[in-house]
């Protein structure tokens, strides 16, 4: 999972050791195998996926439930085959699976441990934080995907995220992870201002949520560079997946804070899209700079989960649709014909990537 893991901040190198991994899981051990072999070695996806869903049936009747259990199911979330459509429903499995195990009642994290600690206990606690800590990402942004509500509150200990990932075991991937976790924290109560699409904001409403857009705007942007910052410091970060994510995800927020109330607009043919440019504005120099990132960022494309590529098309349908229904005085069409030319040119050339072993 050298190459795999820097995208999900999901695994400790220290503590998922291919012998520790393989005594402890024969389902975790399963899963990230069929995982690693889809990048590497596809001729063998097909029997280790396979193999890992008849562990997750068997322990689903056996009803067992253990963290190496719900890592293993995420995992095969992440790089599913294209009819699989149970990500939402397995989310679910594992997270009550989690609160089966008190995840949810995990206390606030605190710099200081008990001295009688030793270094694989606390790295297991970690490990168990770790976990439900991606579980709050991954609610959130499947809820902010598919309008879907989420499971996991908010809690003392998932805003208790940034000294966790200081601590001196933090991963190179608890950064990220810290990133993640902050940004989902910074924009889940905004979407619940703006309500499922039943009931969405309408054209007239529109402008009475722009200046909460925009102090929003400004905190992803803050969020942004602070964590840029975080992720450059040291080759550890610097070469590594995380400043094209945090880029990438900070842009596809904005892009859905502002989309979301286009939405209804754009749909009807007799709305002045005039009096909601700078909504439509965010929303489509948003949506072209993630083609303009996956374009620049091309290597990192071939490891990513199907996150980042269903992120990719919600903006490329979201600029054909802007170019469709805005005034034709406003020139989007070869705008945006080139630019998601350009990204599906990239797409079609994506290939393993030189010097990853």
């Amino acid at each position: 999972m050298v190459n795999l893991n820097p995208y999900i901040s999901q695994l400790d190198p220290q503590l998922h050791t291919f012998n520790r991994v393989r005594q402890q899981s024969a389902f975790l051990l399963t899963a990230t195998l069929a995982a690693a072999a889809k990048a590497f070695n596809p001729a063998l996806h097909k029997k280790l996926r396979d193999h890992a869903e008849d562990i997750l049936n068997c322990n689903f009747r056996k009803g067992t439930k253990s963290v190496e259990t719900a890592q293993a199911v995420m995992i095969l979330t992440y790089w599913k085959e294209s009819e699989d459509t149970r990500a939402w429903m397995l989310l679910g499995y594992v997270i009550r699976m989690g609160m089966e195990l008190g995840w949810h009642r995990l206390a606030s994290y605190s710099l200081h441990r008990s001295d009688s600690t030793t270094e694989l206990q606390s790295r297991q606690a970690r490990n168990i934080e770790r976990t439900w800590f991606v579980l709050f990402v991954y609610d959130r942004s499947i809820s902010l995907q598919t309008g879907k509500p989420w499971m996991i509150e908010r809690s003392e200990f998932i805003e208790s995220i940034e000294a966790w990932c200081r601590d001196a075991m933090a991963t190179p991937g608890d950064r990220l992870l810290g990133a993640l976790v902050t940004l989902r924290l910074l924009s889940s109560e905004v979407f619940r201002l703006l309500g499922p699409r039943s009931s969405r904001v309408r054209a007239r409403q529109l402008h009475s949520l722009e200046s909460l857009l925009a102090i929003i705007k400004g905190r992803i942007e803050e969020w942004e560079s602070r964590w840029l910052r975080i992720a450059d410091k040291g080759n550890k970060y610097r070469n590594t997946c995380h400043p094209f994510l945090i880029q990438f995800y900070g842009t596809h927020l904005r892009l859905q804070l502002f989309s979301l109330p286009l939405q209804d607009i754009l749909a009807q043919s007799n709305q002045n899209m005039s009096y909601h440019m700078e909504a439509l504005w965010v929303s489509y120099s948003s949506a072209l700079e993630m083609l303009h990132l996956i374009c620049r960022h091309s290597s990192w494309l071939y490891f990513a989960q199907d996150s980042v590529h269903v992120m990719t098309a919600y903006s490329a349908a979201f600029l054909i649709k802007a170019s469709i229904y805005t005034p034709s005085t406003i020139k989007l069409c070869n705008i945006v014909a080139n630019e998601a030319s350009t990204a599906l040119v990239v797409y079609s050339r994506i290939n393993f990537p030189p010097n990853r072993v």
